[in-house]
């Protein structure tokens, strides 16, 4: 099978300083559209995404898309809390949000993707990997462990240039053999592959995500009928996608 490798991260610069990941939870269900409240070092709230209110936006896709703003939990359900405190600081590393969402506003990656490992999620994996659960936890598990063979510290506490050289050997298969680790280097980049598709599917898939970014692409129609587009021409909009 082959493996889609990404040969350059604009994302991984010294210059993106570590940011702490503000912990979300958001507002209940019945008060999902009017406010989502963000709990940091000071309370910000952040008005409802406007395309749920959308009559191009089904009843079923409106309700997947309240599922992802609806993340009351304060632990991971499948993660250890070390590897899910790694798997936050990650997340900041491949996609550093404050670079395109309004300041203050944090999608919580981690905690979405640590859901998903217990769903259907995308119905297949790669034949040289554990199942999810395991492969994830063994996966963050070898970065921590290389970081401390390569440079005698914990992930955490790297450069960020340091960081971005681990990640980057980790997808391009080139980490050490003689390192003990749960994964081999091989698997270690089909595992990163995936690590990276799914931080930037679960981050694209978030409906405050799609209103930050004007994304419109979910609006093909509401409950009676496929509504679809009429203008897909380069720089047209229907008048239902707003400005």
């Amino acid at each position: 099978m082959q493996t889609l490798t990404i040969k350059e991260d604009a994302f991984l610069k010294e210059e993106h300083l570590f940011r702490f990941t503000i912990p979300y939870f958001s507002a209940k269900r019945e008060e999902l559209f009017h406010d989502i409240f963000y709990n940091g070092p000071s309370v910000m709230t952040l008005t409802s995404p406007s395309l749920l209110e959308s009559a191009h936006l089904s009843s079923r896709t409106r309700a997947l898309l309240l599922d992802r703003l609806d993340s009351p939990q304060e632990r991971p359900c499948h993660l250890s809390l070390d590897s899910f405190s790694l798997l936050e600081r990650i997340c900041d590393d491949i996609l550093p949000q404050h670079l395109l969402l309004p300041d203050g506003v944090n999608v919580p990656l981690a905690f979405l993707l640590d859901q998903a490992l217990d769903g259907l999620r995308d119905g297949w994996r790669y034949a040289d990997l554990p199942a999810d659960k395991e492969a994830w936890e063994k996966g963050l598990h070898s970065i921590e462990a290389h970081a401390h063979a390569r440079h005698h510290r914990s992930y955490h506490t790297l450069s960020s240039a340091q960081r971005g050289e681990l990640l980057d050997h980790a997808l391009e298969g080139t980490l050490p053999e003689a390192v003990p680790t749960s994964l081999t280097p091989h698997q270690m980049s089909l595992w990163s592959c995936d690590l990276r598709a799914d931080i930037i599917g679960t981050f694209f898939a978030h409906p405050v995500v799609q209103e930050a970014l004007d994304i419109s692409a979910l609006l093909t129609g509401g409950d009676d009928h496929l509504q679809g587009f009429q203008e897909i021409g380069l720089n047209q909009r229907d008048l239902f996608e707003g400005l």
